[in-house]
């Protein structure tokens, strides 16, 4: 599956992983599940892994529906890691249709798996995630 995650409760961060090259279809399908699982709190933050994604593969119209849906709160923090330039920039227009956005929070595109914790206060997961 290109999008998965898995929701830390005690933490209150929801973390999603892609690898490959992931669709328009397959993001807004990990937006629904995600949004119907009971676990689920808008208010929590995001930690987007996509350094194993090798394409977010969104036109900028597709970028601007994903990111017109409502789902994590305007004060969530989100921090998207991009392994590759061509993610990188995705995520950068995302961030761009975010900001336009009425509501919903503005995820922070970084190359650096260690930075993008540090920006969301969860170092404590640089073990896990900094390999």
């Amino acid at each position: 599956m290109p999008c998965d995650y898995r929701i830390d409760s005690s933490r209150r961060l929801v973390i999603t992983t892609a690898s490959g090259a992931v669709s328009f279809e397959e993001i807004v399908a990990h937006q629904k599940r995600l949004q119907g699982d009971p676990e689920f709190v808008p208010e929590f933050d995001q930690l987007l892994d996509c350094r194993s994604a090798t394409n977010l593969n969104v036109s900028s119209e597709q970028a601007r529906l994903v990111a017109q849906r409502k789902l994590f709160s305007r004060t969530s923090k989100r921090a998207l890691v991009a392994g590759n330039p061509v993610v990188f920039g995705i995520g950068r227009m995302l961030q761009a249709y975010n900001e336009l956005a009425p509501h919903g929070s503005v995820p922070r595109v970084f190359y650096d798996m260690k930075i993008a914790l540090e920006w969301l206060h969860r170092t404590e997961l640089l073990p896990v995630l900094v390999a």
